[in-house]
């Protein structure tokens, strides 16, 4: 068990193990790196960084759903700590039976990407719609069946005031849930996007346009329908499984990158390039 690390430069040292049927553990005997060591000066050994690893502990699921015969494979989690600090991931089998092993004894929080099989990207979640805390503290305990339900879908075309495709806008679902996950995707050269995986709940979406340099093309962000500012825009309320294909948006040419539309500028006599 004994191990040795070289090349460290001086300073502060974090140190953690992971090993086959044992708990994931940083220094020198927790689950979360809380706990560093004054490093060895230059030149110098720093002796006695011992970790003290328990037996594994694991998290044992079963998926289940309104679904026939759907191979599940494809599905991923990660198992976060109490403080979202650490998370030790694994994927399903083809029927939907999870192990998630490695884990340090405590209590843990999964999060499920599964929209790419017509489920959700979010937190496993209890009866009050809480992200459901597991307790794990044994090897290998009794399977917890969970319910996933299937996802909604938001799509639609982003095109500037002339009726032309944007291409590589960046559409943001942003749930009104602090718990719930802000979804992305980016507009295709037609202007398309489609983002999936999205929980019941109310979203804002936001259209916005990257830009890495200065002569860069630029647009107006715009939320949802037509508004410039996000409490002036209005909310869009999914029900699982609820597919919306018609969220068609308009996003302004803005080339100096001001959030004022050339067009806009232009009328008002200002100058659309300053």
């Amino acid at each position: 068990g004994y191990y040795e690390k070289w090349a460290l430069p001086p300073g502060e040292v974090l140190s953690w193990a992971s090993a086959e049927g044992y708990g994931f553990t940083y220094y020198p005997d927790g689950d979360r790196p809380d706990q560093t060591l004054q490093g060895a000066d230059e030149g110098a050994l720093l002796d006695g960084v011992d970790l003290d690893m328990p037996p594994e502990s694991s998290l044992n699921l079963q998926l289940s759903g309104e679904w026939d015969d759907l191979d599940l494979s494809g599905v991923t989690v990660l198992a976060y700590n109490d403080t979202y600090t650490v998370g030790i991931g694994d994927s399903s089998d083809a029927t939907g039976q999870i192990r998630i092993g490695r884990l340090y004894p405590g209590t843990y929080f999964v999060f499920v990407y599964a929209a790419a099989e017509g489920m959700v990207d979010d937190f496993l979640r209890d009866e009050q719609g809480e992200p459901r805390a597991f307790v794990v503290d044994e090897p290998d305990g009794a399977a917890y069946e969970v319910s996933l339900p299937l996802g909604a879908l938001f799509s639609g075309r982003i095109e500037d005031e002339t009726g032309a495709p944007v291409y590589g806008a960046q559409v943001s679902a942003i749930p009104t849930d602090s718990t719930a996950r802000t979804q992305s995707d980016m507009s295709d050269q037609e202007g398309h996007y489609e983002i999936d995986g999205l929980v019941e709940g109310n979203y804002h979406l936001r259209v916005s346009y990257p830009v890495y340099c200065g002569d860069d093309p630029g647009f107006v962000t715009t939320w949802w329908p037509d508004a410039r500012l996000e409490e002036r825009s209005a909310s869009i309320r999914v029900s699982p499984g609820q597919t919306s294909t018609d969220l068609h948006m308009v996003s302004f040419r803005d080339d100096d990158h001001d959030q004022m539309a050339d067009d806009w500028e232009r009328s008002y006599g200002l100058n659309p390039e300053r």
